[in-house]
């Protein structure tokens, strides 16, 4: 029978906090092609490194009434060939001084046992550290990533946003500052350009002269966290109309982009990396974008299929990696631990930093700018991100990576969405439990699930997708595809779930079936250290040659039969064809999926924090926050600067301008609208957390506020 119905899939209440034993998963394996080539390995040139920073001043073009600085590392190729491609890198959201626990750090900010402890944003407005602090050198902790890119002939540019924006106060329209750090990487860009033209020298400090050395028609760009974001912005405002940028950097084509944890929604825009080759690598057990909102992006070009140039899209979700460690710099853990099965940590909270996370960002990172950017680019390295193939060996050594995947989301001659879940077409149930339609937790609203369960397996128990267009040919592309992943239900067993999938024809004939788990593991889900479920939908693609029995010109729709795992909950999202070219499946082997284990790490509940906790005032903003009342918080346990927002609730209500009051973590204040704080009901609680919502982590709870006492 046909079933519509819409409903909203709400984040599952409860979670496991730890989990015991090892388990493994017999006879599990999918058929992938070989492996693409390996992007991480060192190149043939020797490299070499300095800086550039000049003083601190207003820039109202990057943002007026507050001191910032161009400040960045810059590694290269040694000697540095005319005409080289450009990668520019920028950090996310840290404290800007840090301290050692025993000793001083020596010149280049490190302990001599210990982590560096950043825990003052005193840099931030004042430009100075406290005493025994240093300035902690955020933008140097990609150097691994930088230098091995360098060697293989790309100018790298790694900015710090340390004066004025890390760890400082938003703005309204851009409460992370993310359009701020994307246009600080558009100074930096105008600045390259004017030192590439010979308009201006280049920085002595350098020791290089960058006339004629920057190729701008092969730029790419790498955001970790809030920068991520950053370099979202940095790309759209480039491409604004009526933008002052390129008449001031000239033409330049952004290539290739890589995101690592970042954050997404903290600007008043939507930025979306549409027109470029974009990858973002989701770490499954972070501990600060613990929400991995780094999906919302690609959901949106999953969801948006008229992509001007073809370019492809794809996340990868790696297995137990936590947010601090793929910046060298970012020396304490962000993260306890992970859950659920196949995600073990790859990080040691005890330790600092980790070799694994870093090669998997060699390994990811390098594959798409070796791949995309560059006249020497490879585009056999992208397929480092095609789910059809095998991951390298330097990959899959360290740990499991899924990906979810798209050829291009340019429709219809790369790409063509049969199905979408939001469309009239009719779906067919038989003998399932339930079928439902609507969105995922941790998704875009833009991107459409459908939810399937059974509890028996059997050829009668399917879902049946037919095309509201009628039947289509699509023997002009070459693979099909859908997006899926399990909810967190007890359904599913503690092995894999497998099903199989054929492809119905205008007379209601079905192809040969072909087994899910030959194209993708669907096990899971996974769990991240605050309890949530990260279900972010890994995509199968099946080359259409796979499909017998069937004509490819006349397809109207899709069986999936529930007639293998006994039973189960699964979701299903976005079904298309695409053009990606159909390579021979290398060897045609069946091979196990790797790390097959349950984490046994126990997460540690996060701290709820009340002692010490006071309003110290509320206060009538002056000039420049006239209309704002500001109310101040302290606390005796440090509020930390985290790449997710700071958000300070107030009954019902939320609020995200928030600073640090004399560049004080015991200090908050927060500016509210008159309007809004008049309105708060009388006594109502208060509480500081990091993310909207229910938030993620540690919590500070202060007394009620009494919003009739205003300090005028």
């Amino acid at each position: 029978m046909a079933r519509k119905v819409l409903i909203r899939f709400f984040r599952p209440t409860t979670f496991w906090i730890a989990v015991l034993g090892i388990v493994a998963f017999a006879g599990s394996a999918a058929a992938y092609r070989d492996p693409p080539p390996d992007a991480s390995g060192t190149g043939p040139n020797a490299t070499a490194v300095a800086e550039y920073k000049f003083d601190a001043v207003i820039d109202p073009d990057i943002i007026a009434g507050r001191f910032t600085e161009v400040w960045a590392r810059v590694y290269w190729p040694d000697p540095l060939p005319d005409n080289s491609p450009l990668l520019v890198f920028l950090h996310g959201n840290h404290f800007t001084c840090g301290r050692c626990s025993v000793g001083l750090p020596d010149a280049d900010g490190h302990c001599s046992s210990g982590p560096r402890i950043d825990d003052s944003p005193q840099y931030t407005t004042s430009g100075t550290c406290p005493a025994n602090y240093v300035v902690t050198p955020n933008h140097a902790g990609y150097g691994y990533l930088a230098t091995q890119l360098a060697s293989w002939g790309y100018l790298v540019v790694s900015i710090n946003v340390n004066r004025g924006i890390n760890a400082g106060s938003g703005v309204l329209g851009d409460t992370g500052l993310n359009l701020v750090r994307g246009r600080m990487i558009l100074r930096h860009l105008e600045l390259l350009s004017r030192w590439n033209q010979g308009l201006d020298p280049t920085p002595s400090s350098l020791g290089i002269d960058l006339t004629g050395k920057i190729d701008f028609s092969n730029v790419g760009l790498m955001g970790h966290s809030r920068g991520g974001e950053g370099i979202r912005a940095a790309y759209q405002q480039y491409r604004d109309s009526g933008s002052i940028w390129p008449p001031r950097i000239g033409p330049v084509n952004f290539n290739g982009m890589f995101e690592i944890g970042p954050v997404d929604g903290q600007t008043s825009r939507v930025l979306t990396p549409d027109g470029t080759t974009w990858e973002v690598l989701l770490p499954m057990c972070d501990g600060d974008v613990s929400n991995l909102q780094g999906i919302m992006p690609y959901d949106r070009v999953r969801s948006a299929f008229g992509e001007s140039r073809a370019t492809q899209k794809g996340n990868s979700t790696v297995y137990g990696a936590n947010h601090n460690y793929f910046n060298t710099e970012w020396q304490q853990s962000d993260s306890s631990g992970c859950t659920g099965p196949n995600n073990p940590r790859i990080f040691n909270p005890a330790l600092i930093g980790s070799p694994e996370q870093q090669q998997v960002a060699l390994s990811l990172g390098m594959a798409l700018f070796r791949g995309a950017v560059g006249p020497s680019a490879n585009p056999l390295f992208l397929d480092t991100f095609d789910p059809l193939y095998s991951p390298t060996p330097t990959l899959s050594a360290v740990t499991r990576v899924d990906q979810g995947f798209t050829f291009s989301p340019k429709s219809p001659d790369v790409s063509v969405v049969l199905e979408n879940f939001t469309s009239a077409a009719t779906f067919t149930t038989s003998n399932l439990a339930s079928f439902a339609r609507g969105t995922l937790t941790e998704h875009s609203a833009a991107r459409q699930v459908g939810l399937v369960t059974w509890t028996f397996s059997d050829s009668t128990v399917y879902l049946e997708s037919d095309w509201a267009s009628g039947a289509v040919d699509i023997s002009g592309y070459s693979i099909f595809e859908f997006d899926t992943d399990r909810q967190l239900n007890g359904l599913n067993p503690p092995t894999p779930t497998n099903f199989h999938v054929q492809l119905v024809q205008g007379d209601g004939s079905l192809s040969d079936p072909l087994s899910a788990n030959n194209y993708a593991l669907i096990d899971g889900p996974q769990g991240g250290p605050s309890g949530n479920v990260h279900a972010m939908l890994k995509t199968a693609r099946i080359p259409l040659s796979d499909f017998t029995t069937i004509d490819l010109t006349q397809i109207a729709g899709v069986r999936f039969t529930f007639d293998d795992t006994m039973s189960g909950a699964i979701f299903l999202s976005t079904i298309a064809v695409d053009m990606a070219p159909p390579a021979g499946m290398g060897a045609n082997a069946e091979i196990a999926s790797s790390r097959q284990s349950v984490s046994t790490q126990g997460v540690i509940p996060p701290n709820v924090y009340t002692a010490g906790n006071t309003i110290e005032a509320a206060r009538l903003g002056q000039a420049g926050n006239l209309g704002m009342v500001i109310v101040d918080l302290a606390t005796d346990a440090p509020i930390g600067a985290k790449d997710e927002l700071t958000i300070v609730k107030i009954g019902s209500e939320e609020f995200d301008l928030v600073d640090y009051r004399d560049g004080d973590p015991l200090r908050l204040s927060v500016m509210i609208p008159e309007d809004r704080f008049f309105t708060l009901p009388q006594g109502s609680d208060v509480m500081v957390q990091y993310g909207r919502g229910n938030g993620y982590g540690d919590k500070w709870i202060f007394p009620p506020l009494n919003n009739g006492t205003l300090n005028r």
